[in-house]
């Protein structure tokens, strides 16, 4: 590998049997490739600003910067014991599980645009808006074709998705369909909310006197921090960690944003009204939107709006604990039922695996069990679980009567 000189001999050591080596070097090469430049301008840069972090934010911030720099160096190279080996195998297909071909989730995407208003501004968030709405396809193609980094987001949208399509070893063809497709119509969605927060922050950033490319950067900046993203230099320091603490940040990205993007509005916003407008745009419109988005679209339920507060309290309340990453372990304790904690999300093929042997042992192929067998087979397969049983369930509601929407097909069926 040309990270390290090989020795004239090996006398002593065990052998590699497997082809891990071969990947890793080809991993190596393509990590050097993408990220040799940036490492040696972000070490001119932080060596030159490194006396004023330490003078007006402190030593811990300024290890914050050299741990990212270290981190993007390093790479996803950093597996080197058994358990989180298999830690890294128990979570790798979690994500593909949940959200491939998921349509409840590509619904959800466009609440994300609170966050683009905390972050660039209500004004110029309904620039951008107005910019996309009065022509899609040719504000699409002006912000692709301007920005690379926008081109490339389909395929590193969060960090799940970026490690899947960054694969090299075991990548299969199956995985490489998934990886490019399986995700399409959640990526297409988020577009919706990616190409008028773009445009925002570019109009923004020209009526402020700056040029064509710090436009650009700006934008795509302001993308970045209102809407997340999961290449190794855009997460966070708590996804960067190891494959332990991996397991308790699956689908935390967006939530990490979110609670970034409500902090930073609180210090650098000087106008109490702002901040307030802020701090509700980020903290309680995707919650209250996202549960009657979900009601709406979900064929069945009852009518019954005497608990809609109390279930707005919990949803609330709920996604407040969802911002801290450790926090939102404990966030079914808000629900209005909960059975109990079932361990990280990243961990989800073991509880999934005793729901399912203890369906078996039933010994009937009935409701429960078929859900059961689909959620372990997408926890280690990556087969898209989460929209087949929502799907079969609207099919079974559609044949039994029990609902008219077709609509159940997409977004399953409420009893």
């Amino acid at each position: 590998s040309f990270v390290k000189n090989r020795v004239e001999e090996v006398t002593g050591r065990p052998l590699l049997l497997n082809l891990t080596g071969l990947y890793s070097g080809v991993n190596d090469v393509i990590h050097d490739l993408a990220w040799h430049e940036w490492v040696v301008d972000a070490n001119k840069i932080l060596k030159k600003i490194d006396p004023t972090i330490r003078e007006f934010y402190g030593a811990e911030i300024n290890q914050q910067f050299t741990k990212w720099r270290d981190d993007i160096i390093v790479g996803q190279r950093k597996l080197d014991h058994g358990i989180e080996n298999a830690a890294a195998f128990a979570r790798q297909y979690v994500s593909a599980s949940a959200l491939t071909f998921n349509v409840m989730s590509a619904a959800m995407q466009p609440l994300g645009l609170a966050n683009s208003a905390a972050r660039i501004g209500i004004e110029w968030t309904g620039k951008g808006v107005g910019i996309y709405l009065s022509d899609v396809k040719q504000a699409t193609r002006d912000a692709l074709g301007k920005s690379e980094w926008l081109r490339n987001r389909t395929r590193t949208r969060f960090r799940e998705l970026n490690e899947l399509r960054n694969q090299v070893q075991g990548q299969t063809a199956g995985k490489e369909l998934m990886g490019r497709y399986g995700y399409w119509l959640m990526m297409k969605s988020q577009m919706t909310v990616d190409i008028p927060t773009w445009h925002g922050g570019y109009e923004k950033a020209i009526a402020a006197g700056h040029n064509e490319d710090t436009a650009i950067a700006l934008a795509d900046q302001g993308v970045k921090d209102s809407q997340g993203g999961g290449e190794e230099v855009d997460q966070s320091g708590i996804e960067r960690g190891t494959a332990m603490v991996k397991l308790f940040t699956s689908f935390y990205g967006f939530m990490g944003t979110t609670l970034n993007t409500a902090y930073s509005s609180t210090v650098t916003e000087k106008s109490k009204a702002k901040i307030a407008a802020n701090l509700l745009l980020t903290l309680s419109v995707a919650p209250v939107l996202g549960y009657f988005l979900r009601e709406a679209l979900t064929p069945g339920g009852d009518d019954d709006d005497e608990d809609l507060a109390s279930k707005l309290i919990s949803e609330q309340l709920s996604f407040l604990f969802g911002l801290v990453a450790f926090g939102r372990e404990f966030g079914g304790l808000v629900k209005d039922s909960h059975m109990g904690y079932s361990g990280p999300t990243g961990l989800r093929l073991i509880p999934d695996t005793f729901k399912l042997v203890d369906q078996a042992k039933q010994g009937e192929f009935d409701t429960a069990f078929r859900k059961q067998f689909v959620n372990v087979m997408g926890d280690l397969t990556g087969l898209p679980a989460v929209q087949i049983n929502r799907s079969w369930t609207g099919i079974e509601a559609l044949n039994d009567g029990e609902t008219e929407n077709p609509a159940a097909i997409a977004f399953g069926f409420r009893k």
